[in-house]
């Protein structure tokens, strides 16, 4: 019976609906609760009440005589608006990752790497030896090449990242072994699971970022 006799005074002070009162910024709280007892959504409640609050701190004041349905209609024109930049956004980013994504595997295509020792005794200088066969898959020679290794332990938890370069001469579709120096840090609990983990329970990733041929072509991300 409350709410009937607050819609019918709505009616009698402003004609139609609330929506046909014009905005109040000392009135907008009664207004936006007004709204709601008149049946609007509460998206669009809350909406209207983003719009004119995101106006306010942008220093963008509301324009004078506006009704609540007009700011109403630019909420959620603005909204739509930013709904699409934010889609459009997102299918650029994820468009991006899948170019990344098909030259990574291109790359890998070029060069394979596989782990074939570790040295768990670490007793020069805090360095861990690691040592990498790398195979060109390639017709043409690689004059080097850089990429991120990337060791992570039986769950998939990552360990280590090492950044390898490499600038030995591998000749088409022949493998070289790569002796690497990786830094250990005694404080780091991920470290001393690297320097403790047997190869067969690490897990690695090999993310190329640079291949340079012998021919002066190159590829990369």
């Amino acid at each position: 019976m409350k709410i009937l006799i607050t819609i019918c005074t709505l009616f009698i002070l402003f004609g139609c609906s609330p929506l046909d009162k014009k905005y109040s910024s000392q009135t907008v709280n009664q207004d936006l609760k007004d709204l709601r007892d008149y049946g609007a959504s509460s998206a669009d409640t809350t909406l209207l009440r983003f719009y004119i609050n995101n106006k306010f701190f942008s220093g963008t004041a509301v324009k004078q005589n506006m009704t609540y349905k007009q700011l109403l209609e630019q909420a959620r024109l603005a909204f739509i608006s930013r709904e699409l930049d934010d889609i459009k956004t997102n299918e650029e980013i994820a468009l991006k990752k899948a170019e990344d994504h098909a030259k990574t595997d291109s790359m890998r295509n070029v060069i394979s790497v596989s782990l074939v020792s570790k040295d768990n005794n670490n007793d020069i200088n805090d360095i861990i030896q690691v040592k990498f066969n790398i195979h060109n898959n390639n017709e043409k020679d690689i004059r080097a090449f850089r990429g991120d290794i990337i060791f992570k332990d039986v769950f998939g938890d990552v360990l280590k990242k090492y950044d390898m370069e490499c600038d030995i001469l591998i000749a088409a579709h022949q493998s070289i072994m790569y002796n690497a120096q990786i830094k250990y840090d005694e404080l780091s609990n991920a470290d001393i699971k690297f320097l403790n983990a047997d190869v067969s329970d690490l897990q690695f990733v090999f993310d190329p970022k640079l291949i340079l041929f012998d021919d002066g072509s190159r590829m990369s991300l």
